[in-house]
Parts: structure tokens; C-alpha cells; sequence
């Protein structure tokens, strides 16, 4: 009586290709699982450790051309409490 495939030595054969299976899809679901855990961290993305005060926004706007010289300096005063 011939079990599981006989003679021919097709046992191992199912069960290599089974195990490379159960490897390859284990660490294809641990790749994606890293991809989506580590997608809100990115190294290339510059991270603020502060958000920008009023003083470095006016700078910012300054540098830009969206105000003035003279608006610049009345805004800088304020901000900084000198009459």
C-alpha cells in the first residue's frame, strides 16, 4: 500500500515548497506590516521641534516680500513690547 505520495519521494518535495511558502508569506505580511507603522515617520522629512513663534512668522513674511520695512519694524516692536 503506497502513502502520502508512495516511492516516488514526492513527500518532501510538497513539504519544502509548503515551508518556503509559510516563509515567504510570513515575511512578505512582516515587510507590509513594517511599511505601514513606519509610514508616518519618514527620515527625509524635516521635523520641527517647535512650532515657529509670531517673531519667526513676521520674519518669514518679511523675507517673502509680503510686508514692508517699515510694517516689519511696527510689528517687530509690538511683538517684542518696546513702545
Amino acid at each position: 500500500m503506497m502513502y502520502y505520495g508512495g516511492d516516488n519521494g514526492g513527500n518532501w518535495a510538497w513539504m519544502l515548497l509548503s515551508i518556503t511558502a509559510t516563509i515567504l508569506f510570513l515575511g512578505g505580511f512582516i515587510w507590509i506590516a513594517r511599511l505601514v507603522i513606519n509610514g508616518n515617520r519618514r527620515e527625509d522629512r524635516p521635523v520641527a521641534l517647535h512650532p515657529p513663534d509670531a517673531l519667526d512668522v513676521l520674519r518669514h513674511r518679511y523675507a517673502a516680500g509680503e510686508v514692508d520695512l517699515v510694517e516689519y519694524e511696527q510689528r517687530r516692536q509690538v511683538l517684542l513690547g518696546k513702545p
